[in-house]
C-alpha cells in the first residue's frame, strides 16, 4: 500500500511536466528539442543514479531511501520554480530533481513489493503500480489548472509541498521482510525460466548473464518509445487544436485506463508468461498510436481509441520486466540488479524526450517520432521473448 501511494505522487509529480512543458515553451518561445531536453535530463539523471539507489536501498532499506529522495526531489522542484534559463532549469529541473526522483520510481518500489510475495510476483507489482495511474489522475489536471491560475512556478512550488507532505510520513515506516524471510523466487504458472533460480543472485553473475542484456533492452526500448508519447502528448493535442485542460485530462483519461490495464497485465503475465503478455500489451499501444496520428482528420474518436488502446498498454514495460527480473535474479542483490537494469530505461526515456521535439523542430510534425517509438515497442517485445532463449515460454 505504501509502495502504491508512493508512485502515486512520484509518477503523478514526474509527469506534470507535459504541461509544464507548454507553459515553458510559450512563456520563453524555445525550441521544443531543446525544451524537452530538460525532461530529457530528468530521466536520464534516474536512470544513471538508480544503481545507487539500489544500492543504497539493500544497505540502507526503504525507508531512508524514499524519504531523503522526496526532500531532494521537492528542493529540486522548488529551486526549479526561480528558473529564467534552460541551464538553471537543466540543473534544478533536471539533475536535482532527476536525482531525488531516481529514489522513488517504480523500480525500488517494486523491489520492496516483490520482497513481500513468493507467489504472483507479476500482479503483485501491477496492484501496487495502479498507483502511477491514480497520480497522472488527480496530479496532472490539478497541475495544469494551476498554472492557467497562478502559473507554473507557483505551481511547482505547491507540488513540491505536496510531495513532502505525503511521502516523508507515508514512508517513515516503509520495510522490507527480515533476511531470513525473503520471498523465494517461484516461476509464473505458464512459464519456465532458462537455468536454475537462485535468491544469492550477485550484480556480477546477472551481468554476466544474457538474460540480464535482454531486459537491458527491453527498459532502454521501451522508455524511448513511451516518453516520446508521454511528453509532447499534451503538446500534439493542442497543436491539433485542442483546449489545454482537454490535453491535460486525456493523460487523466489514459491513466484511468491504465490502472486496469496495470492489473490486467500483470495477471496475464503470471498466468499466460511475460513475453506473451506484453507482446499483447505492445499491440494495444501500437493501436494506440496509430489512432493518434489520425487526430486532425478522424477528430474526437481518434482520442477516444487512443485513451482505450494506449492507456491499456501503459506501465506494462515496468511490471513485465520487473517481474521477469524478480524470476530471474530474485536475492540480496536484487535492488542493485534492478538499479543497473533502470540505467537503461533513464537512457531511453531521455532520448526519447530529447527526440520528440528534435524531430517536430526539423520536420514540423510528430507522425516521424511516433512511428520511431512504434519500432521501439517492436524492439522491447523482442527482447523480452529472447529472455527465454531458444525455448518456448510455457
Amino acid at each position: 500500500m505504501i509502495a502504491g501511494l508512493t508512485m502515486t505522487v512520484q509518477n503523478g509529480v514526474l509527469l506534470t511536466f507535459p504541461v509544464v512543458y507548454v507553459a515553458l515553451l510559450e512563456d520563453f518561445g524555445w525550441g521544443r528539442g531543446e525544451a524537452a531536453g530538460i525532461y530529457s535530463v530528468t530521466t536520464l539523471v534516474i536512470g544513471l543514479t538508480s544503481p545507487l539507489a539500489g544500492f543504497l536501498l539493500d544497505r540502507f532499506g526503504p525507508r531512508r531511501l524514499f524519504v531523503g529522495g522526496a526532500l531532494v526531489t521537492a528542493a529540486g522542484m522548488a529551486a526549479a520554480s526561480a528558473g529564467r534559463s534552460l541551464s538553471h532549469l537543466y540543473l534544478t529541473y533536471g539533475i536535482l530533481t532527476g536525482i531525488g526522483q531516481s529514489a522513488l520510481t517504480s523500480t525500488p518500489n517494486m523491489v520492496v513489493v516483490s520482497k513481500w510475495f513468493s507467489h504472483g510476483v507479476g500482479r503483485a507489482v501491477a496492484l501496487a503500480d495502479i498507483g502511477t495511474g491514480v497520480g497522472v489522475i488527480l496530479i496532472v489536471p490539478a497541475a495544469q489548472w494551476l498554472i492557467l491560475r497562478l502559473g507554473w512556478r507557483i505551481a511547482l512550488c505547491a507540488l513540491a509541498g505536496f510531495l513532502v507532505l505525503v511521502l516523508v510520513p507515508a514512508n517513515w515506516g516503509q520495510r522490507v521482510p527480515e533476511a531470513g524471510r525473503l520471498a523465494e523466487p517461484i516461476a509464473p504458472a505458464g512459464a519456465s525460466s532458462c537455468g536454475p533460480l537462485t535468491p544469492e543472485r550477485t550484480l556480477r553473475s546477472a551481468v554476466e548473464n544474457s538474460q540480464f542484456w535482454w531486459l537491458v533492452l527491453a527498459r532502454l526500448s521501451s522508455g524511448m518509445a513511451f516518453q516520446i508519447m508521454t511528453v509532447h502528448l499534451v503538446a500534439f493535442i493542442v497543436g491539433a487544436g485542442y483546449g489545454k485542460m482537454i490535453a491535460a485530462s486525456t493523460m487523466g483519461a489514459v491513466a484511468m485506463v491504465s490502472m486496469l490495464g496495470r492489473y490486467l497485465v500483470g495477471l496475464a503475465s503470471d498466468r499466460i508468461g511475460r513475453a506473451r503478455a506484453l507482446a499483447l500489451a505492445y499491440t494495444a499501444t501500437t493501436l494506440g498510436i496509430l489512432s493518434l496520428m489520425t487526430l486532425t482528420g478522424a477528430g474526437s474518436m481518434a482520442l477516444l481509441l487512443f485513451v482505450v488502446c494506449y492507456g491499456l498498454s501503459q506501465g506494462s514495460a515496468g511490471i513485465v520486466v520487473a517481474a521477469r527480473a524478480a524470476d530471474l535474479f530474485q536475492g540480496k542483490s536484487f535492488g542493485r540488479i534492478c538499479g543497473w537494469i533502470s540505467v537503461a530505461n533513464g537512457i531511453g526515456e531521455g532520448l526519447g524526450a530529447w527526440l520528440g521535439g528534435a524531430v517536430f523542430d526539423r520536420t514540423g510534425s510528430y507522425h516521424a517520432a511516433f512511428s520511431v517509438a512504434i519500432l521501439a515497442l517492436a524492439v522491447g517485445a523482442s527482447a523480452v521473448r529472447g529472455t527465454y532463449g531458444k525455448r518456448s515460454e510455457r
